[in-house]
């Protein structure tokens, strides 16, 4: 919890980004979840995928990072 509320208010799901200092826009550029709120806001308004296309590349990236680092560490035992 003490990671995913600052995350969460950070990535412009409850407040808009906008309404942020520009040091605090920044920072929150680095989030995950600040891509997907980007992405399912854009596709909700109508906007094609191919306006997101920096928002899907470090989605994906992560995905692939993650599966990465989860094959490589997870054990059976």
């Amino acid at each position: 919890m003490v990671l995913f509320y600052p995350v969460l208010f950070l990535s412009g799901t409850t407040i808009p980004r906008q309404a942020f200092p520009p040091t605090l826009r920044s920072f929150s550029e680095f989030l995950p979840l600040t891509h997907v709120v980007e992405l399912v806001r854009g596709l909700w308004f109508g906007q094609a995928w191919s306006e997101h296309l920096t928002a899907v590349a470090v989605l994906v990236g992560m995905l692939v990072m993650g599966t990465a680092i989860s094959a490589r560490t997870f054990r059976w035992e």
